[in-house]
């Protein structure tokens, strides 16, 4: 009973997961030891992928060593992998024999093509230009970013570059700001008239903390990734704000001494975040729609990509972890 619900769940997956990647080409022979290494050692799965969840429920499998790519899956399908995997496995009694059957068709149908007579391994992509510079931080921060403050005489605002806990390799921002004061890490982005402006997509991974220690008299407090549309004129038409924090001076006034891109009194989007680290991947050009209106979306020739943090007391804190930041046309 057990081996049939496992298989059937395997099949599943694969039926919505497969469709979205395209395939690397390895022998079957590598993908029966990955599987039998990571059936073997429940305790050690982040030797063999690495799993983000996406802010739509669903996750994000990155595969790592002798497997390599990156597969979403929906929400659905990530409620029924969490039932296979190691941990999991542990508590259902699982065998390492079920687990061999229950994994490789989903690998098999995600790495191999009939075709692959040498067995040769390389990573999959689906090759798409990313209009950021340096979004995933693989370069210092201040390459293709740049950094202000709201008032250089208050508050404190750092930004560096730390390592993934689960990927030492990999270089996450971190923004902190403490003290009453605002600040930001921006990149302005001109958008070409060649491309589909409906096929335009963003994608990021962002964590936010906020902080108030001792009394506060409902001050607002915010940690957000900011997305401001502007026309051909390099005027705003439009700011979208993904935000985990409070309540705050967005919905209700400008930030005199803010970037350009905070200070315009145009009409700002607020979309609610998870404070908890989080990949965000939406068609931005339907997400402004659904905000503001589809004439002026097709009026957007730039777009402003900023990191924001503000505090309003002087016992305040906010802290946000962006990386691989993405934004590209696809179809």
């Amino acid at each position: 009973m057990i081996k049939r619900y496992f298989l059937s769940l395997i099949s599943i997956m694969v039926l919505f997961a497969t469709n979205s990647i395209a395939k690397s080409h390895y022998s079957l022979g590598e993908i029966a030891k990955f599987a039998n290494d990571y059936c073997l050692s429940p305790k050690a799965t982040g030797t063999h992928l690495k799993i983000k969840t996406k802010a739509d429920g669903g996750a994000r499998i990155k595969f790592i060593g002798a497997l390599k790519g990156e597969v979403d899956i929906s929400h659905e399908e990530w409620d029924g992998l969490q039932k296979v995997l190691p941990n999991e496995q542990l508590e259902d009694n699982i065998s390492h024999r079920k687990c061999k059957e229950g994994l490789l068709p989903f690998l098999e149908k995600v790495f191999f093509s009939p075709n692959n007579k040498t067995g040769d391994s390389t990573s999959f992509s689906d090759n798409i230009s990313n209009l950021v510079i340096n979004g995933d931080f693989a370069k210092h921060w201040s390459y293709g970013w740049k950094k202000g403050v709201r008032d250089k005489t208050t508050g404190l605002m750092n930004a560096e570059l730390i390592n993934s806990t689960s990927d030492p390799s990999d270089n996450i921002l971190h923004l902190s700001l403490s003290g009453k004061n605002a600040g930001w890490v921006e990149q302005h982005i001109e958008l070409s008239t060649n491309k589909n402006i409906e096929n335009l997509h963003l994608e990021f991974e962002m964590k936010t903390e906020t902080k108030t220690t001792g009394f506060n008299l409902g001050e607002p407090i915010e940690a957000s990734f900011l997305v401001q549309f502007n026309n051909k004129n390099k005027k705003n038409i439009g700011q979208i704000f993904y935000s985990a924090g409070q309540k705050g001076a967005f919905e209700d006034t400008g930030l005199p001494g803010a970037p350009i891109s905070l200070r315009s009194d145009n009409s700002r989007c607020i979309i609610k975040t998870n404070p908890s680290y989080q990949i965000y991947s939406v068609n931005l050009f339907h997400q402004y729609i659904n905000c503001f209106n589809k004439e002026s979306a097709l009026k957007i020739r730039s777009i402003e990509l900023v990191a924001f943090l503000q505090t309003e007391l002087k016992n305040q804190s906010a802290d946000l972890y962006l990386d691989n930041v993405k934004l590209f046309y696809k179809d």
